[in-house]
């Protein structure tokens, strides 16, 4: 749905609320602040018979023949000029509401909506155009909307239809558009009034890769232009590249409000915890995993474990599956390495700040050495590098113990697991430790970067998983600049060159 609109400092706000005039300390008309969100609640009346809603207005307040739906409830933020907010959160969390309101299709039950500046709007599929009318035609309204005379609807025309580049269906009525094509028309009259305010709402997940791609372009443009973008998406890495802070909704309510990076962390983590709640059962019950069985687990959808390797007692050791993409190849176990009660006492002091699961089996210490086994604080551009990961089992478990490393945005990089590197899960008994290590090396751009660790067994192929322990933050380090030459990509992966002049 598209919206545009020409704002300027305008406050909208349920007029049966009662509410305080704003300080001067809370004036819109600070340069800093292009968007400031109070008290904001949305209640639905929820009826159980259509008849019911006409019966209400004959009742009144003697009889109440509904129930109330509070969809939002008492949301406050503030958003600054230029910056590029993110809101994130399960299905039915109040997001698209959130966009409505503030884009001014609905009307808030309380709360006050402050706005500077031209804003438009790029809201759920299905709405904003009128079906019958042509795609020029939904231009030529659209932008009307936004206040673009004549004139300035035909110097954009060209620019929209390029962007857009749906052809001949610009002489079709919209209702004839397919999803794609529909969000294609949408983001190019969203982006060509050029606002000051830019609102989206999941509307970029209906197009094609190519689009989409194209549409992360642009959405970088405008942030240099300082536009102020508000971005609604369950794609967290998306989410994680475009937003410096970002708002956690879950029904209705505001969980968490701060930098991207731990925002997104908690959400991934109380998803998995969710996922973890539904799948489990299925686990226990009908896979008996623990115990090894793979009779019920085909029978419920479950992968089997792999066929288990023999233990050697509490510090079995499981062989580590090598992180060179040249060889791929399993190395041989080494012998257990003891860890000072000391180190361990202040990884788990660390890791108790950022982990998750249902800690059937924990880690209870994890590393990154260099050829040397000292810690690595700072690596070189592609040093070769040894994750340590050792673990303990509290209740008898087949798992896979598997690593990411992740960006300053906690966006995964790289990483492994058993699975990817066709390797026997882990059987571990109560008390029993064992010792995993993945070689690998760090091909990547000069920056921060941390370690993750998880413990999982695997549920149709790692479709899904069951997480016994998630470490958030098991170790962090920098990369420094590759002293060959400056790459603008994340990781840099070997390649063959060839260069011939043509006659």
């Amino acid at each position: 749905m598209t919206v545009p609109r020409e704002l300027t400092a305008e406050t909208r706000s349920d007029s049966s609320m009662a509410s305080s005039p704003p300080t001067a300390t809370d004036d819109i008309n600070s340069a800093d602040i292009a968007l400031r969100i109070s008290g904001l609640s949305k209640t639905y009346r929820i009826y159980g018979r259509s008849q019911d809603r006409l019966l209400q207005g004959f009742w009144g307040n003697r009889k109440q023949l509904y129930r109330e739906f509070r969809a939002l409830d008492s949301i406050s933020f503030e958003i600054r000029r230029g910056e590029t907010f993110g809101i994130i959160g399960p299905n039915g969390s109040g997001k698209s509401t959130l966009l409505q309101l503030i884009a001014g299709t609905l009307t808030p039950t309380q709360g006050e909506i402050y706005i500077k500046g031209k804003m438009s709007a790029l809201l759920e599929l299905g709405a904003g155009f009128n079906g019958e009318f042509t795609g020029l035609e939904n231009i030529h309204m659209a932008a009307s909307i936004a206040g673009l005379n004549p004139g300035e609807i035909r110097q954009r025309y060209e620019r929209i239809t390029a962007y857009a580049d749906i052809g001949d269906f610009l002489d079709q009525p919209v209702k004839t558009y397919s999803s794609g094509m529909y969000v294609r028309l949408a983001f190019a009259v969203a982006i060509s009034i050029e606002p000051e305010v830019l609102i989206i709402d999941e509307a970029l997940a209906v197009g094609d890769m190519e689009f989409q791609a194209k549409c992360m372009v642009t959405l970088k443009q405008i942030q240099e232009r300082g536009t102020t973008i508000l971005f609604v998406s369950h794609d967290v890495g998306a989410v994680s590249a475009l937003c410096e802070r970002t708002l956690y909704l879950k029904h209705g309510r505001a969980l968490e409000i701060g930098p991207t990076a731990d925002v997104v962390a908690r959400y991934i983590r109380e998803v998995q915890e969710a996922n973890n709640r539904k799948i489990s059962v299925t686990v226990s019950e009908n896979s008996d995993s623990r115990t090894g069985s793979t009779r019920n687990a085909s029978e419920t959808g479950v992968t089997p474990p792999h066929p288990i390797a023999p233990s050697t007692g509490p510090e079995a050791v499981s062989g580590a599956a090598s992180g060179s993409s040249a060889s791929g190849s399993l190395m041989a176990a080494s012998p257990f390495q003891s860890v000072e009660k000391e180190h361990l006492a202040r990884f788990a002091e660390n890791a108790n700040h950022c982990r998750s699961g249902t800690g059937d089996v924990r880690v209870i210490y994890a590393e990154m050495t260099d050829d040397n086994g000292l810690p690595v604080r700072s690596a070189e551009f592609g040093q070769s590098v040894l994750i340590r990961i050792i673990v303990e089992a509290a209740r008898t478990c087949t798992f896979s113990a598997n690593y990411k490393i992740c960006d300053k945005n906690r966006t995964p990089v790289i990483g492994a697991d058993f699975l990817m590197q066709s390797q026997t899960l882990l059987t571990l008994e109560p008390s029993q430790q064992a010792e995993v290590l993945y070689r690998t090396s760090l091909p990547l751009t000069d920056g921060r970067y941390s370690l993750r660790i998880s413990l999982t067994h695997p549920v149709n192929a790692h479709q899904q998983a069951l997480f016994f322990d998630i470490v958030e933050i098991a170790h962090v380090f920098e990369v420094l600049p590759n002293p060959t030459a400056k790459f603008w990509t994340q990781v840099y992966l070997p390649n063959t060159l060839d260069v011939r002049v043509l006659e």
